[in-house]
């Protein structure tokens, strides 16, 4: 049965470390949510996107934001079956991920040596990046700064990923958005960097920093690239939301 708690948070505007929402409570056992109803205000209508893992509806009388992740938004976190944009954008090279460096190139030629499978090449991707960076509140420049220092926080381990996805074939991009987490014995919602990769004909979300293959119902997307890092900082000092559903998996 979901759980009804209806609890206000505001997040604070600190861009230097983890922009942070805490809750008045913690959600219990949050690795069994599958499912999440939010109301926020202090948003525009476009600042969260309706996707095919999340849905927002914008109420005109009230001038808030209803958001719906997981199994509350009725469909699969975690996943998003087609797309209707041209993926071959998402297979460039840029300033920020440079397919052509060196160790870039060295990589992704040893990952495609061991397997063509693009499922696999996916898993491969997430286990190397999340082992091979160590997590760092400090924040890197480049694809090669993160390379050579082997650490960085969320957004290089994104960055990273989306760079060697890209040089192996797969379409890539990166999202922005909150994701829950307990700290000691109170919860907050963390802002957080994550991917999408587009594989066997659908954007899969994963998080490299923490070594996932799929996200669950506690993330919350602002959207991709850097509309998405837009929604989310434009929005930071002004939001709150209560969490008006908790919907969880059976043992």
């Amino acid at each position: 049965e979901p759980q009804l708690d209806a609890q206000t948070v505001v997040a604070a505007p600190n861009l230097r470390q983890e922009a942070e929402v805490p809750l008045a409570t913690s959600l219990r056992n949050p690795e069994r949510i599958d499912g999440l109803v939010l109301e926020l205000e202090g948003v525009s209508p476009t600042s969260i996107p309706s996707d095919l893992r999340q849905t927002s509806e914008w109420d005109e009388q009230s001038g808030r934001l209803l958001v719906r992740t997981g199994v509350a938004s009725g469909v699969a976190p975690g996943l998003s079956l087609g797309t209707i944009e041209p993926v071959e954008q998402y297979l460039e090279e840029t300033r920020e991920y440079p397919l052509s460096n060196t160790r870039v190139r060295r990589v992704a030629t040893e990952l495609k040596r061991r397997t063509d499978n693009e499922r696999q090449m996916l898993s491969q991707l997430v286990r190397f990046v999340g082992s091979y960076l160590r997590p760092s509140e400090d924040a890197h420049l480049t694809v090669h700064e993160a390379l050579v220092g082997r650490s960085g926080n969320c957004k290089d381990h994104a960055r990273l990923l989306t760079t060697l996805a890209r040089a192996v074939g797969l379409p890539a991009r990166e999202v922005t958005g909150l994701v829950y987490k307990r700290k000691n014995q109170d919860g907050a919602f963390l802002s957080h960097t994550w991917n999408e990769v587009y594989v066997d004909g659908a954007w899969v979300a994963v998080d490299a920093m923490f070594k996932r293959l799929s996200i669950d119902a506690t993330y919350v997307s602002f959207g991709s690239g850097r509309h998405g890092i837009s929604n989310l900082t434009g929005s930071l000092g002004r939001v709150s939301f209560k969490v008006l559903q908790v919907s969880y998996r059976e043992t």
